[in-house]
């Protein structure tokens, strides 16, 4: 690795690795048969694991060199894995669709090569990645300077989504006996273990008793995840997610600045206690693990009767604004990051991708409608008829939100696990069949399930691994120094009417109650149990901690 000669530091282009950068260039030159340069000024770009920079040709042409982060990238040989399955699964896909995707031109999964880490070398995807444009989801606006481009229209949403439907029913057709992550063997592609985010994403690739296939049966698919997140629970950070307090969203409250002060009062409330890292917030997502493996599951496996035809196609489960790219017409130009691809059931692909990012569920029913539409003009444009029920659509619906929930990469886990058992108990009721979780309700059965002895013993187990009390204290401490003393004293209060109510949850209607009681008191302190202060009473099924 070469420093400048003037400064002594080494180059930007070895911000995130070491590699070699004469040997690259060498290479691409034979494969390409042109002189080539390569700007070790550049800036790389970064992702979640990988950074890519950028090769020119004396004739314009660019490529790309993808290679992991070395500060980023997970322990052990996940990302060589990873690699390898993006490039095995490109050079798939480029071969049977018309998806537009990077070509690949060399790569390699290992340290053993010339330029010294794992890489794939391809072409640059053309137009400009969606992320240039701003996919409004509220209409609030943020104080301060405007980052991102101008709105893209609900017709050009629309345009995006139809054109992504298209493209799912493309993979739909690329079925699979196994469900996994494709690698290239000496006679072609096969499916090997399961690299979805779901089974690697945040840490998970550590937890080395985790069940990764391939996967012969839906039903193996879906536990493995409801047990990823329970293993989750137990082993790794819970980062932002709280059962029971479901994180504000813009889309909740009525302008940026409710919406800005719910957060606050969201963060006090779970600075109480270390509530996020705490065994009282792990044992809840163990026990909503289980109601997943026992409720919803079987209402989402593929009955043996379905029309949809055998095998497992692939997936795309990182469909982003930053990985679409298109032209000036809202055309997509290029699909990239393929890294988490996988084969999964077939009533996945019907779910609608969520944009601008993964988490951000599409409830836009003209959006939705966008995407089905694509897919069956699809379906009809190629002769290729499968015929979809309305209870297929239903059960994408389902897998959409049960995958936000299993991969930690929602904000409001709550309301996912309610939908789902509520959408459950509507296929169950079809039959004449609902379970006793589904009559109850999500906040009752979770109670009933916290109060059996098998219950007891793993919260036990989980309290042990608890941080002691005076570390919590002194982290408080700290916090609510920078903070202040009222807002410490309502954390409190609703911590408090939290500990009394096990069906209490934190959620939007909790934090606008508080907004309007403060405000009617002239921000005057909050008395606990007095008429228009926290709530105390029971919370119903459905209704959040906020007033009735």
């Amino acid at each position: 690795m070469p420093t400048n000669s003037a400064t002594g530091k080494k180059p930007k282009v070895f911000f995130y690795a070491n590699f070699n950068l004469d040997n690259l260039i060498q290479l691409a030159e034979r494969l390409r048969g042109h002189p080539c340069t390569c700007e070790a000024s550049q800036t790389p770009k970064a992702g979640a694991y990988n950074f890519a920079i950028f090769l020119s040709f004396d004739d314009g042409v660019e490529w790309v060199f993808r290679a992991p982060s070395s500060s980023r990238a997970p322990p052990g040989n996940i990302t060589e894995r990873l690699l390898a399955s993006e490039a095995a699964t490109l050079k798939y896909v480029r071969k049977h669709t018309t998806i537009p995707v990077p070509e690949v031109f060399h790569y390699s999964a290992t340290y053993d090569n010339d330029i010294g880490i794992p890489f794939i070398l391809m072409s640059k995807a053309p137009g400009n990645p969606l992320s240039k444009y701003n996919w409004q989801t509220h209409p609030h606006e943020q104080p301060g300077p405007r980052k991102a481009g101008r709105p893209v229209t609900d017709q050009e949403k629309a345009k995006i989504m139809h054109q992504l439907g298209r493209f799912a029913r493309q993979l739909f057709d690329l079925r699979f006996p196994t469900m996994g992550s494709l690698l290239e063997g000496d006679e072609g592609c096969y499916v090997g273990e399961c690299l979805s985010p779901g089974h690697i994403f945040e840490d998970r690739g550590t937890i080395e008793d985790m069940e990764r296939g391939p996967f012969h049966s839906e039903s193996e698919y879906f536990v493995s995840l409801a047990t990823a997140l329970r293993l989750h629970a137990e082993q790794l950070p819970m980062g932002y997610h709280v059962l029971r307090a479901p994180l504000p969203v813009p889309q909740e409250y009525s302008d940026f600045a409710e919406y800005h002060a719910a957060t606050d009062r969201w963060n006090d409330f779970v600075t109480i206690g270390g509530l996020a890292e705490s065994s009282a917030n792990r044992f809840q997502y163990c026990l909503a693990s289980e109601l997943l493996q026992d409720t919803v599951i079987p209402n989402m496996i593929n009955p043996a009767a379905c029309s949809l035809a055998p095998g497992f196609p692939l997936y795309h489960h990182d469909i982003s604004t930053q990985n679409l790219f298109i032209d000036d017409d809202m055309n997509i130009t290029c699909v990239i990051d393929w890294a988490f691809c996988s084969t999964v059931p077939p009533a996945q692909l019907l779910s609608t991708p969520g944009l601008p990012h993964p988490r951000d569920l599409i409830l836009n029913k003209p959006l939705s409608d966008a995407f089905q539409t694509g897919f069956e003009a699809e379906n009809e444009q190629n002769n290729k008829i499968h015929t979809l029920r309305p209870d297929d659509w239903k059960r994408g619906e389902m897998i959409s939100r049960f995958m936000r929930v299993v991969n930690q990469d929602a904000l409001q886990d709550y309301h996912h696990l309610q939908a789902l058992c509520e959408l459950a108990q509507a296929r169950r009721d079809e039959d004449d069949q609902a379970d006793v979780d589904e009559q109850r309700g999500l906040a009752t059965a979770l109670v009933t399930r916290a109060a059996t002895p098998n219950a007891a013993v793993m919260a036990d187990e989980l309290a042990a691994d608890d941080e002691p009390e005076s570390d919590m204290r002194e982290r408080e401490k700290r916090y609510f120094d920078v903070c202040g003393c009222q807002r410490r004293a309502l954390a409190e209060k609703v911590a408090l009417a939290s500990s009394m109510n096990p069906r209490f949850v934190a959620d939007a209607r909790l934090w606008r109650c508080v907004a309007e009681v403060l405000e009617d008191r002239g921000g005057v302190e909050l008395e606990f149990g007095a008429p228009g202060g926290v709530p105390t009473a029971e919370v119903e099924d459905g209704a959040g901690g906020g007033c009735s």
